[in-house]
């Protein structure tokens, strides 16, 4: 058979249903959560064989009902091709899935794996979004809580390695995590056609998904985060001993695993003189932060470099009213650090975001002299 005229012939008739349903192909990208090119592609002939979920997802935008979506999906079925489920097969009850292991132990986070651990299971929050910055460490807090709700409760847990749109979930509590940015993924179909379907996401901003719980996930604190930093420079060189450059460099890039993996790499190269200055300039270390903060808003931007220039911490009240909501955002986009302090939150800029902000080649007084 040829495929090409079977695309063709599966366009028109996506074409005509279309136009018989008064949708423009905006209109029906929008509402089967597709891109616009790819209902375009498809109604040409142009794209790849449609996937089974492509088509489902084309049937439920377009309201076919009965005998209209067979007839539909029937066309596409002539020639579809099967739709892989996430990891390659389809997820029953008697199936217990593992997610990925990681690749090294965890350092602190205990508390964070607890809370969105409980979230997920003892709650009724089925969709979770994991927030921070670039190297913060949200794909391995999601790691561990997989681990744990499929250790500890023998949940089936589906961690795709690429875009997935057809998979099957028995009536068990399933985790399906999202690591990255996976904003084409359907997660409300996902979650509407799965009610034990439980959803985590990784990503540096809120994803938006109405039902979203946002989970800021903030820096190490400082204890952990020299032992984090030892752990990885003792990789390099087992016989290092900490010494106050250490606690320095953990303060420098404000607690951030990825920037302590990092900033360790630099201990096996450079004295610890140089090491302070370089890092407060290194593009590894700075470029997340740039890119949380060009993805802010102008009044965003404005009041983080306002709040940037404070020295000590403060308190949302201290910033009026206008603001709380702004700071909220802040804080879900990972630019800012939550501490209690007399049992009130108060609050900071990060150093590297104010590094970012100022464009100063060091941090500490007096490290141009180092």
């Amino acid at each position: 058979m040829n495929t090409r005229v079977d695309t063709y012939a599966f366009g028109r008739i996506l074409r005509a249903y279309r136009r018989e349903g008064g949708f423009t192909q905006q209109q029906l990208a929008d509402r089967a959560m597709l891109s616009v090119r790819a209902v375009r592609d498809l109604e040409l002939g142009n794209a790849r064989q449609p996937r089974v979920g492509t088509v489902r997802l084309l049937a439920d935008g377009l309201q076919l009902r009965g005998q209209r979506r067979s007839t539909f999906e029937a066309a596409a079925g002539r020639f579809g091709e099967t739709e892989p489920a996430l990891h390659g097969r389809s997820i029953g009850r008697e199936e217990n899935q593992r997610p990925p292991a990681p690749l090294h132990g965890l350092v602190g986070r205990r508390t964070e794996v607890r809370a969105l651990t409980d979230l997920l299971v003892a709650g009724d929050q089925r969709l979770v979004t994991v927030t921070g910055v670039g190297g913060v460490g949200k794909s391995r807090l999601a790691a561990e809580v997989a681990t744990t709700v499929h250790t500890e409760f023998g949940w089936p847990v589906l961690w795709p390695t690429e875009p997935a749109a057809e998979f099957t979930v028995a009536d068990q509590p399933t985790l399906l995590v999202l690591d990255g940015e996976w904003r084409g993924q359907p997660v409300t179909t996902l979650l509407h056609r799965f009610p034990a379907l439980r959803v985590v996401i990784t990503s540096r901003t809120p994803s938006g998904i109405p039902g979203e719980r946002v989970f800021p996930l903030g820096p190490l604190d400082q204890a952990a985060s020299e032992r984090l930093l030892l752990t990885h420079i003792r990789l390099l060189r087992p016989a290092f001993e900490p010494t106050p450059a250490v606690t320095e460099v953990c303060q420098l890039v404000d607690g951030l695993p990825g920037a302590l993996e990092q900033a360790a790499r630099r201990f096996l190269l450079l004295p610890a003189s140089r090491l302070i200055v370089l890092l407060a300039r290194d593009p590894h270390i700075l470029a997340p932060i740039r890119d949380s903060i060009d993805g802010l808003r102008p009044s965003e931007r404005f009041l983080l470099g306002r709040l940037a220039d404070r020295d000590a911490s403060w308190a949302v009240d201290e910033t009026g009213p206008i603001t709380a909501e702004l700071v909220h955002t802040l804080l879900s986009h990972g630019l800012l650090h939550l501490a209690e302090h007399g049992g009130e939150p108060r609050f900071r800029v990060l150093t590297p975001v104010r590094l970012v902000l100022s464009g100063r080649n060091r941090v500490l007084p007096g490290d141009h002299q180092r």
